[in-house]
């Protein structure tokens, strides 16, 4: 049997596993709230060697792997280079902005781990509103550490090509810090509380995500929570609330186990004074609400 070369890719990452003292369902884990989608099967098939993955289009799995485990940045991603004989080239593709982020984060000095844990995040979208399109976000958070007093908040209006970029603005318990919009459209703001908490001390906080759109208003919500959560809850609501729309929704949540479920619900019709779904006791997960007003193409 031909024995891998010692530098492969799969003998460098089951070594860096060793090293750390980490299995694959906690790297995946650890790796998920660095806002990666990265399973325990799929880094079990990269050790076993069964697959290498692409430099260039798995960049931003292999960045939170490589944080994961304390590696020199661009560890893995020579490794994968050199089973694969793929050339490195700039992170560019649509959607992937976790690397990013990452980076404004280091230019911040902000920590991956800020202390504060979203125990209850409601999350309302009020829809066909008269001016700019507004996200409401009510979170209880608790800190795990005495001192915390910020914590980061992004939204995505890369779909929304006409857009103008978001912006938040405090409602109560919190003000607005630092704040930066990446090269596609995905908005990161600060959002700091009146005071630090003790370790175990809890508040909640609220504020509003807005952008201006010269289309349509978008008929769709998905939020993501990369940390552990009690619930997530995503509602929708109209100035009507004796209009019936058509309504679906999606659910992934991961378990602490590394495992991940979906669940959801298929197009049906309800009434639209307050339609969503709510995922709850998760590491990680999202929720996405769709609807619209006609039955329409519900593939």
């Amino acid at each position: 049997m031909t024995r891998p070369a010692p530098d492969s890719f799969a003998v460098v990452l089951r070594r860096a596993l060793q090293e750390r003292g980490l299995g694959v369902a906690e790297a995946a884990t650890s790796a998920m709230r660095r806002g990666v989608a990265l399973t325990p099967a799929t880094i079990t098939h990269w050790c076993e060697g069964d697959i290498v993955p692409d430099p260039r289009e798995d960049r931003e799995l292999l960045d939170a792997l490589e944080e994961v485990l304390r590696l020199d940045r661009g560890r893995l991603s020579a490794a994968a280079r050199a089973d694969t004989g793929v050339a490195p080239r700039r992170w560019t593709r649509p959607g992937e902005y976790g690397p990013e982020l990452r980076d404004v984060l280091r230019q911040w000095a902000f920590p991956v781990d800020d202390g504060l844990e979203r125990r209850v995040v409601v999350v309302t979208r009020f829809a066909e509103e008269i001016g700019p399109v507004r996200t409401r976000f009510e979170v209880v958070v608790e800190a795990t550490r005495s001192g915390a007093d910020r914590f980061v908040t992004v939204f995505d209006t890369s779909d929304e090509t006409d857009s103008e970029p978001a912006r938040v603005q405090a409602i109560r318990n919190c003000r607005r810090g630092r704040s930066v919009t990446t090269s596609q459209s995905q908005t990161l703001v600060e959002v700091i509380l009146p005071r630090p908490l003790t370790e175990g001390e809890t508040a909640t906080v609220t504020y509003d995500w807005l952008f201006d759109t010269a289309r349509v208003p978008p008929s769709a919500l998905a939020i993501w929570s990369l940390q552990r959560l009690s619930a997530l809850a995503v509602v929708v609501r109209f100035p009507d609330p004796d209009r019936s729309v058509w309504m679906r929704t999606a659910l992934t949540s991961l378990g602490r186990d590394g495992s991940e479920t979906r669940t959801g619900q298929p197009y049906a019709r309800t009434r639209a004074g307050g339609v969503g779904a709510v995922l709850v006791d998760a590491e990680a997960g999202s929720v996405e609400v769709v609807w619209e007003a006609e039955p329409g193409d519900r593939a």
